[in-house]
């Protein structure tokens, strides 16, 4: 009986190489570096010569920088695709903030008026028509207070009756109020 031995890490994903920069990396600058076309070379002969300049240079990586040269790849890949997705949310932030600051300015310079500044005599009038506005709501206000007084005092002269629109209907909670009988009952 013929002993077999297997590599145990075969059905494993490949680990990650530390090296910097591994030949894939290499070999797909140098495939960019043929790629800049020429003005003679149509575009069909070009691609046909650069796919089999790959073909060659990937054949004679081993697998192991293959697989190392992809998951370098891929996680820069992610890495950038994180860095953009930060960078939208950032534009589209900052884009929110522009517009509520254009709005804000918008509605202060709508307050103020369209002039940039106000000058000493504008002052002093505004201040003066919101003064008379003052002391007309104040004289409101004392004809509101005397009002509300006389009718605290008709109040309490009169008494304090409730009249319900149905008499006739017993209450259900006990209110410890006196019911008046009638005598047409």
């Amino acid at each position: 009986m013929s002993l077999l031995l297997l590599d145990e890490t075969a059905g494993d994903l490949p680990v990650r190489d530390s090296s910097p920069k591994p030949s894939v990396i290499t070999a797909i600058q140098d495939v960019s570096a043929i790629a800049r076309p020429t003005k003679a070379q149509e575009p069909k002969t070009r691609m046909r010569e650069l796919v089999v300049w790959t073909r060659q240079h990937v054949s004679q990586m081993n697998r192991a920088e293959l697989e190392n040269g992809f998951l370098h790849l891929r996680d820069e890949n992610l890495v950038l695709k994180e860095f953009a997705c930060k960078q939208e949310d950032r534009i589209k932030r900052l884009g929110t903030k522009q517009l509520r600051r254009t709005h804000e300015r918008a509605q202060v310079e709508g307050r103020l008026g369209t002039k940039a500044g106000w000058s000493g005599w504008d002052l002093e009038e505004s201040l003066e028509e919101l003064q008379e506005r003052v002391w007309d709501l104040e004289r409101c206000n004392e004809g509101l207070r005397s009002h509300l007084l006389s009718y605290k005092q008709q109040l309490q002269l009169h008494g304090c009756r409730r009249h319900w629109p149905y008499g006739y209907v017993q209450p259900r909670v006990d209110t410890g109020l006196r019911q008046v009988h009638s005598a047409g009952r």
